[in-house]
């Protein structure tokens, strides 16, 4: 089970951003952490990911668009979409997952 299947999210989750205290480079996303005051440097795949996260799609279009964008499967976008949200989910920088354990 992936992290972020741990964490509980599912196909139909629409994962939300809570900071806006996020830049983009050339070379990928910088978050700002407002709480532990840390800097998130995020590669281009994660960068992709991070962006779409405003809430207004679920995980299995975003995993349709990753696919379609970076190549790869649907299946596989999908594992490294929730391995990645639940990471963030555990640092604070995402809404927890409808049903999920925020802790």
């Amino acid at each position: 089970m992936s992290d972020g299947e741990a964490a509980g999210w599912k196909d139909t989750d629409r994962p939300r951003r809570l900071t806006d205290l996020w830049h983009r480079e050339q070379e990928g996303v910088y978050i700002l952490d407002p709480h532990g005051g840390l800097i998130h440097r995020l590669n281009e795949t994660a960068s992709r990911m991070w962006e779409l996260c405003d809430g207004s799609s679920d995980i299995a279009t975003m995993a349709a668009r990753l696919a379609a964008e970076l190549g790869g499967t649907q299946a596989e976008a999908a594992a490294a979409l929730t391995n990645l949200l639940g990471q963030l989910e555990k640092l604070g920088l995402l809404a927890p997952a409808p049903g999920g354990d925020a802790g």
